[in-house]
C-alpha cells in the first residue's frame, strides 16, 4: 500500500513540474505576444510598412495560437488531474 501511494506521489510530481514548464512556456509565449502587439505598426504608414505589419500580424496570431493552445492543454491537463 504504501509502495502504491509513494508511485502516485511521484506521478503528481512529475505531472506538477510538466505542468509548471507549461506555465513558463506560457509566459513566454504571452511576453512575445504582448512586445509583438507594441510593435504593430499603427495605421496610415507606407504600402511597405503595411506589408511588414502583415508579417507582424502573421507572427503575432501565430503565437496567440500557440499561447491559446498550450493554454487549453495545461487546463485540460490540469483538470484531469486534479480530479484524480
Amino acid at each position: 500500500m504504501i509502495l502504491l501511494i509513494s508511485h502516485k506521489v511521484d506521478i503528481v510530481k512529475e505531472e506538477a513540474e510538466r505542468q509548471r514548464m507549461q506555465r513558463e512556456e506560457l509566459e513566454v509565449e504571452l511576453q512575445k505576444v504582448r512586445q509583438q502587439m507594441l510593435n504593430v505598426p499603427p495605421s496610415g504608414k507606407s504600402k511597405s510598412s503595411m506589408e511588414d505589419g502583415m508579417v507582424d500580424l502573421a507572427d503575432l496570431s501565430r503565437s496567440l495560437y500557440l499561447a491559446v493552445l498550450l493554454h487549453a492543454t495545461y487546463t485540460y491537463s490540469c483538470n484531469r488531474n486534479c480530479h484524480h
